[in-house]
Order: structure tokens, then sequence, then C-alpha cells
């Protein structure tokens, strides 16, 4: 016969929770340009998480501001922002990041800021005509102004309108310069240079030529090519007596004197923007000439004197014959 025992005692089982991974994030902060494309996007650090997949992302701004500014996007999946700004925000966007794994949210703060874009082409003109160089500048959320910055100026005869940042006018000189324009929004400001190089030009002046003689008049004409403006003329050396010449026309006009003889007159030409031209008039005047004398010998002149005796002594006969005189 057998007996069997039973005993019984308390068993105690403790089952011990993993420890959860804590959820940290956080974003860089941006500052670009409008009208470029983020190099990369902007993505979270993430830890605490096997996967951003099994994360959720909401974004939210403060108060004042756009979600996000305008040309990026989010994409609430992975919390990445990408795109292309198109518009300066004139300030920083203070957002805020909402990440969620289900159990866990947190809040990370981040900063965007799009600033302006502001571009001059090269320009190159010529002196005396009419120049326009406009900039190429961002959308931006609020207006700006322009202004010169640096210290330094256009070239004369140009001029920076303030509101559309145009560079406008006629050139006067020529030069080669480099000039930065400063673009200010209420928050933002952007510079960007502007290169003028300015040309001169070469005009032309050519005279007639006269050929006369003292007594006659005198009228030249000036041919010129490539003025712009008004010109004058100027005589680098003296006219011929009776000549004059008209500033405003360049005509030489007179009648030649009496002793006058051939010359060359150097005319000079300046135009309204100080371009410069030099020609030379020639003048010929046929001098008159005086009919010679005849210079005789002593022998010439004895020969002469008793021929004219001769003659005299021929003369004085045949009026004594004719009168009948008795000898």
């Amino acid at each position: 016969m057998s007996f069997g025992v039973s005993v019984s005692a308390p068993v105690t089982i403790t089952i011990e929770a993993v420890s959860a991974a804590t959820l940290t994030a956080n974003y860089d902060n941006y500052q670009g340009a409008a009208g470029t494309a983020l190099g990369a996007p902007l993505q979270p650090h993430v830890t605490g998480v096997a996967s951003l997949g099994n994360l959720s992302f909401t974004l939210s701004s403060a108060p004042g501001d756009d979600v996000l500014p305008a040309g990026l996007s989010l994409n609430n999946a992975t919390g990445e922002i990408s795109g292309t700004p198109t518009t300066a925000t004139g300030r920083v966007f203070s957002l805020n990041m909402k990440i969620s794994d289900g159990v866990t949210i947190i809040n990370e703060p981040f900063n965007i800021e799009i600033i302006p874009t502001l571009v001059y082409a090269p320009v190159t003109g010529e002196v005396g005509d009419p120049l326009t160089v406009a900039p190429t500048v961002s959308p931006a959320v609020e207006a700006g102004s322009y202004a010169l910055v640096g210290g330094v100026s256009l070239p004369a005869g140009l001029s920076l309108d303030a509101t559309s940042g145009v560079v406008t006018g006629t050139p006067t000189l020529s030069s080669n310069s480099i000039v930065s324009v400063e673009f200010t929004t209420g928050f933002q400001k952007v510079t960007s240079q502007v290169s003028l190089v300015l040309k001169g030009y070469r005009p032309t002046l050519t005279y007639p030529q006269f050929d006369g003689k003292p007594g006659d008049t005198v009228s030249l004409s000036p041919s010129t090519t490539d003025t712009k403006g008004g010109v004058t003329f100027s005589s680098a050396t003296p006219l011929p007596d009776g000549l004059t010449l008209d500033p405003a026309t360049g005509v030489i006009t007179g009648v030649l004197s009496q002793n006058a003889s051939s010359a060359v007159i150097q005319i000079e030409m300046v135009d309204q923007y100080q371009q410069r031209a030099v020609a030379n008039a020639a003048l010929f005047a046929e001098v008159a000439k005086a009919v010679p004398v005849p210079i005789l010998s002593t022998l010439e002149l004895a020969l002469l004197s008793f021929l004219t005796m001769a003659a005299g002594l021929v003369f004085a006969s045949r009026a004594t014959v004719s009168g009948r005189a008795i000898s």
C-alpha cells in the first residue's frame, strides 16, 4: 500500500516591462535664397524609434506665419521638407513640428528664412545713348527699397530708382565701373553688383578743298558723321583775311582779300558729349602776277637814244619841206 504526499507553497512570478526607447527629434534651422532649390530636403534627426515609418509629422506655425514658405512642402510620413522657395519671407518663420509614434508626442521648434535674390546683368552701353538696366529680384511678402552702398555713385548721367531698382539715364562720359545696389525689406537685406561698361565713339569731320584767287567768294561747308546732340566749331589756326567761321555750323565764308595767300586751317568740332574731331580746310589762293618791265643794257639804251634822235631829225626835215622853208 502506498501513500502520496502533496505539498503546496506560494510561488511569486514577476514580469518586468521592457524599458521603452525615448523618442527625440530635431530639425536644423534653414536660411536660403528664393528661387534656389533646397540642396537636400530638411530631415528630422530622430532617435528612439526603429523606423521613421512608425512616425507621423504635423507642422504648425507661429501666429502670422504661413505653415511653410511658398514653394516648400512637407512629407507627413517622413517629415522631410523639400522644394524650391519662390518668395522671400521678409522675416524668420517660426515653425513647430509635432512628431508622434502613436504613444509619445514631441514638439520640435525650428526656423526657416527665405532671403530675397537680386541680380543685375552686366551692361555695355555707349555715351549719348539712353540706357535702362532692370534687376531680377525674387517676389517678397513685403515691398522693399533700393539704394547704392559702399560710398559709390553711378556714372554721370545715370540714376537709380529707389522703388524699382531700375538704373536709367543717358551716360555722358565713357567709363568702366562696378557699383553695389542693396535691396532692403523691413527685416532682410541683399546686395548685388552692377557692372557698367560705357564706351565712347568717334565722330568725323571733313572739309572740301577751295581753289581760287583774291576777290573770290568763299563758302565751305563741313561734312560730319556720328555726332550726338549739338556741336560747336572752332579754329586752331588763324583764318585768311576776309574769311570767318560760323561756330554753330562750321561753315567758312567770306571774300578773299587782295593780299590773301594759300592756307591750311585746322578746325575742331566738339559735340554735346565732348566727343571731338579735327579736320584741315585747305584754301589755295592764286596770286595775281605783275607784268614784267624789261631791263635794257647800256648799249641798248644808247641805241634807243640814237634812234629817237634820228627819228626826230627826220620828222623835223619833213616839216621844213612841207612848209617850203628857204635854206
